[in-house]
């Protein structure tokens, strides 16, 4: 037997035997145990150096992932909401380019879902956190009949939501019992007696109004007729192309801030004998003529602002708007793609008269975009000049996912 086979006796150090309890030289009980042999210490020094890095790495990753869930939670939000975004947004004009410098901003806020129906959701949600009175809802999918609906929405202090062909969604469901609205307004939908249905079994007994013509410009006069009934006078109205929704839309906010009812008429062609009769009927005026050239009004002083091209069209309203009121304190900037964003962000901006923006990505338009990190620049009030404004909220609408289907996501 080698030296590992034995057991030393710690009182006089003599070997003993595997498996004696006594010293064989001095009598004394045998306490220990076997020495072990070279191949067993190396394998117990092994096992020991591992389960020491086991530990080691297993703290380790509790550390990184604790310090990944705190940025995640607390630093990156915060980081990601004062990130501001570069709009720059430039006009040519018939004789002048006008351009305004904001300073840099912590308040943008970004509104938009997966798609247009939602996104109209989110701004509901930003503009009237505490629910409203009232409600309008109009079609998803057609801008035709809902162009004139901004002001009938600000006289009621009301959102806007976009209705699916096929009803109410059960996420618009929820919004709407989230403002819970005691009157409703459904204009311009093909499927109101599907969406009253709806509405009445979801909201404690609503009043339900109908507004819809058998043409846009029949539609519209009813609009303006509920205004009239709403604000008790009309002295100005605005003319806007039933054809094209960014030259209605562009100057919606302005009407609605201002209780100017929005009248249709065709880009080609005369004035509907519909708006006409309107006109009279409501005892204006005066008459802003958007987007529209050469039409013949029986009123007493007509406004006109028409550009080259709807773009250009949208940056002489801005001029307009902020000599009429309007200012950049409140500001939205929307794709100029599509109608849906600028269609519900009109009713939010009438509240503090905002001014709307459109924004194209194509460089070879009248109206460009461009996405930086520090300020937000737009067109402004002062023809040739350049003007800083210190705006307390920018509202801004992605320009993409304006899908008209359901999303498994939630502009």
């Amino acid at each position: 037997m080698t030296r590992h086979d034995h057991i030393v006796c710690k009182k006089c150090h003599g070997e003993n035997n595997v498996g004696s309890r006594f010293c064989w030289y001095c009598g004394g009980p045998l306490r220990g145990r076997p020495t072990r042999s070279l191949a067993e210490a190396v394998a117990f020094d092994v096992v020991g150096r591992a389960a020491k890095w086991l530990v080691f790495l297993a703290v380790l990753a509790g550390v990184v992932y604790g310090a990944y869930w705190g940025l995640s939670q607390y630093v990156w939000p915060r980081v990601h909401k004062e990130a501001v975004v570069d709009l720059t947004v430039t006009s040519s004009t018939l004789a002048l380019t006008t351009t305004t410098t904001l300073q840099p901003r912590v308040d943008r806020q970004v509104a938009g879902g997966a798609d247009r129906y939602s996104t109209a959701v989110a701004i509901t949600k930003l503009a009237f956190p505490t629910g409203a009175q009232a409600l309008v809802l109009v079609p998803g999918e057609d801008f035709s009949q809902s162009l004139a609906v901004e002001p009938l929405a600000a006289a009621y202090r009301a959102p806007v939501l976009l209705v699916p062909p096929e009803g109410l969604w059960p996420d618009l469901i929820a919004e709407i019992q989230r403002l819970a609205p005691t009157q409703v307004f459904l204009v311009g939908l093909p499927n109101s007696d599907q969406v009253g249905g709806q509405l009445t079994s979801s909201l404690n007994s609503p009043t339900i109004t109908t507004l819809i013509g058998s043409d846009p410009y029949k539609t519209a006069a009813l609009i303006a007729d509920a205004i009239k009934s709403k604000t008790g006078s009309v002295s100005k109205v605005v003319i806007a192309p039933s054809d094209s929704f960014t030259d209605a839309l562009s100057v919606a906010p302005l009407a609605a801030a201002n209780g100017w009812p929005i009248l249709l008429a065709p880009k080609q062609g005369e004035i509907p004998w519909t708006t006409s009769a309107e006109i009279t009927k409501l005892g204006a005026t005066s008459a802003l003529v958007v987007g529209l050239k050469d039409l013949q009004l029986s009123v007493d002083q007509v406004e006109p602002q028409a550009g080259d091209d709807a773009f250009e069209t949208a940056a002489l309203v801005v001029q307009y708007a902020v000599t009429h009121g309007s200012d950049f304190t409140h500001t939205a900037i929307v794709t100029g793609d599509n109608f849906p964003d600028a269609l519900v962000a009109g009713s939010y901006l009438a509240l503090d008269k905002g001014v709307l923006i459109f924004a194209v990505a194509d460089a070879t338009t009248t109206t460009t975009a461009t996405t930086e990190t520090s300020e937000t620049t737009s067109t402004g009030p002062d023809s040739g000049s350049t003007e800083s404004t210190d705006a307390s909220t920018a509202l801004t609408t992605p320009s993409t996912n304006n899908n008209t289907q359901p999303s498994s996501g939630g502009w």
